[in-house]
């Protein structure tokens, strides 16, 4: 999230620890500064990220930013190189990585085409401002294959992939229009004239390119500040760290 907070420890609180520490030791200072920095980074993913994505957003999964955030932690002893960062990753996890790449978006503005849209039925309860349930976790093994070993019409080819998808237990897609829905067959009917009805229920949609932008949020944005604030804290907690280890 390329938000970036500073913190000057010139002020009059700090300038008189920061001479004590850099007659210390040499270390004392770059350590201090490093701590603070690290303190502030994981201050916004535990605390003030979480906070400002309430605001923010329709929070469905109580956990999603801090389990899918990360910090790169500063390193080394050149203070004016030095920083720690903060950003958003799917941590491996698959079925996260679409959600975690629209986060700059949700950040900044912009269209969301990617990935797709949990409808009703995928959520507990069947509201869509409650979290998609474990086992309606898209998945593209669970989604029949359109490729069938004979030649139909289109039609033909759709009744197929039904039927599949009822006995297997598994997603039919169906291309309505530019957009990709995902349907579960729950039961057949035949009706007269040699017609068949499938009941079924829609799971997901893909997402359209004719959608509205998403407003700017600036989540991670107002996260960094409100921990700015707590900086000069975190460095007089460090520098104390440095003072009691360097007294012992």
């Amino acid at each position: 999230m390329p938000n970036n907070v500073h913190f000057n420890v010139n002020t009059q609180a700090s300038v008189a620890m920061v001479e004590r520490l850099k007659q210390m030791h040499r270390s004392a200072f770059p350590l201090a500064v490093r701590g603070t920095l690290n303190a502030a980074a994981f201050d916004v993913k535990m605390n003030t990220l979480d906070d400002s994505a309430t605001q923010n957003f329709v929070r469905r999964s109580s956990t999603f930013f801090k389990r899918f955030s990360g910090v790169n932690r500063a390193e080394g002893f050149d203070i004016n190189t030095m920083r720690s960062t903060v950003g958003m990753t799917a941590n491996g996890v698959a079925r996260a990585a679409t959600a975690v790449e629209n986060m700059a978006k949700q950040e900044h503005g912009g269209k969301i085409t990617e990935g797709l849209d949990y409808l009703a039925a995928a959520r507990t309860s069947r509201d869509l401002d409650r979290p998609v349930m474990t086992k309606k976790r898209f998945d593209r093994s669970t989604v029949v294959k359109g490729k069938f070993k004979y030649t139909g019409t289109t039609k033909s080819r759709k009744v197929a992939a039904a039927f599949v998808a009822m006995r297997e237990g598994k997603y039919q897609k169906v291309k309505i229009g530019s957009r990709n829905f995902y349907r579960t067959v729950t039961s057949v009917r035949k009706l007269s004239k040699g017609r068949i009805k499938f009941n079924s229920r829609l799971i997901y949609v893909s997402r359209s390119g004719s959608i509205a932008p998403v407003k700017a949020t600036h989540f991670s944005r107002e996260a960094a500040e409100r921990t700015q604030p707590k900086i000069p804290y975190f460095f007089n907690k460090e520098a104390q760290k440095q003072f009691n280890r360097l007294w012992k």
